[in-house]
């Protein structure tokens, strides 16, 4: 007995060198993966030589980020001197990790330098009359404190995507990853204002696309613009009702703002709010505001019998005809299939307002409900149907009228 109790405790040591070994080995196969990784990194910034040099670093990354880039890995080392691998190896994972928090706290030397490097990084530098646009951003930004840990929070909250761009392009030169860019083209908003609009909505905006529409679309689909197409509630309805995605609307306004809606859900006239839960407002111009809510919108230009105009919550409203819009341009956040399907609505649309004008409908036009459903759907009518009407009425009288005036005329011997 006692020798089988001496074999168990035999045993049982055993199996803990087995174990320990076995959590040895798993650790330095780990560890190997991350030399590797930082092994292949070095390689592709050092470009075949032994040391990265600051000068590579601007080449790939541009000044600012470089500098930044350069501060984090060597601390206050001069730029003619060089990055070891042990320099570059102690700090580089947690640039190509999944936060980006890390790149607040390595470029917030001050933070017009974090929102230039972000920025930059995605192709969307500031241009000529952003200044307030910057002053604004750089207010909200420190609203609820200026350290690190208090941007980090209000980057959480209002703008999640803020160093996307930035991560994206050290992960493409670090490790070879796929560089995602955008396009930033507006007719209101200037590159650096639509980047930072695209920073601060969810993914529900941007959709993966099937590999078919990455070659055709790479950006939003513009569906309206006042500044193609004009002002006009008529073309609004037209050009973006039916659109069964989600969809960007700019709006700047006669009261100095400048604003944008987005919406998960399609744009409709109802007498109740509509907007899914990533439905956003975010307000630009002269200030920066973000409000998030389900069930926001109120689109009505239609029905008489609700009250009528556009509206978000209690933040913003406009009346029915627009007119203290000053532009406006909606954009589509779906692939080709969505826009697809939307001109199909509209051609069907087309064809049963071709078919009624053809076809004699009981009682007058105006007051036919076919008229008012097509009207809803965006569609303009002539007064033909009217002009019809009323020469049809009149020839009635003129007919009616015509035996009276024969007998007269028998009687007047002229």
């Amino acid at each position: 007995m006692g020798q089988d109790h001496s074999k168990s405790k035999e045993e049982k040591v055993q199996q803990r060198h087995v174990k320990g070994d076995a959590t040895t080995s798993s650790s330095n196969r780990e560890a190997a993966h991350v030399d590797s990784r930082i092994d292949e990194a070095f390689r592709r910034l050092a470009a075949g030589d032994a040391y990265i040099h600051y000068k590579r670093l601007v080449e790939l990354f541009g000044g600012d980020l470089a500098e930044s880039l350069w501060k984090h890995f060597t601390g206050d080392k001069p730029h003619h001197e060089a990055m070891t691998h042990e320099e570059f190896a102690r700090h580089a994972l947690p640039l190509v990790g999944t936060s980006t928090d890390i790149f607040v706290r390595m470029c917030l030397s001050s933070l017009e330098h974090l929102i230039k490097i972000c920025s930059d990084a995605a192709g969307a530098a500031a241009v000529e009359g952003d200044e307030p646009f910057i002053a604004a951003l750089v207010k909200d930004m420190t609203s609820g404190g200026s350290s690190v840990n208090a941007v980090c929070d209000w980057r959480r909250s209002v703008c999640p995507n803020l160093c996307q761009a930035a991560h994206s392009l050290v992960g493409h030169h670090f490790m070879g990853y796929e560089l995602n860019t955008r396009d930033y083209a507006s007719d209101i908003l200037t590159p650096l204002q639509m980047w930072f609009l695209q920073c601060c909505l969810p993914q529900d905006y941007f959709p993966a696309k099937d590999k078919k529409e990455e070659a055709l679309a790479t950006h939003w689909t513009p569906l309206y613009s006042s500044a193609q197409q004009g002002i006009s509630t008529n073309r609004f309805e037209a050009c973006v009702f039916g659109y069964k995605g989600p969809t960007v609307t700019i709006f700047k306004l006669a009261d100095k703002r400048t604003l944008a809606i987005a919406t998960d859900q399609e744009w409709r006239h109802s007498g109740k709010r509509f907007g899914g839960p990533a439905t956003t407002l975010l307000l630009l111009e002269p200030k920066i505001q973000k409000h998030e809510a389900a069930n926001s919108i109120y689109c009505n230009l239609k029905l008489r019998s609700e009250a009528l105009g556009i509206s978000f919550l209690e933040h913003v409203k406009i009346d029915k005809e627009l007119s203290d819009v000053l532009e406006i341009e909606t954009w589509g956040c779906s692939g080709a299939k969505t826009l697809q399907e939307q001109q199909k609505l509209k051609q069907w649309q087309q064809q049963q307002a071709e078919r009624n004008k053809r076809v004699p409908l009981p009682g007058t036009w105006d007051d036919n409900p076919d008229k008012t459903i097509l009207e809803m759907a965006g569609f303009q009518f002539s007064n033909e149907r009217k002009l019809m009407e009323m020469e049809a009425a009149h020839n009635e009288q003129s007919s009616s009228a015509a035996p009276c005036i024969s007998r007269s005329m028998a009687k007047d011997p002229w």
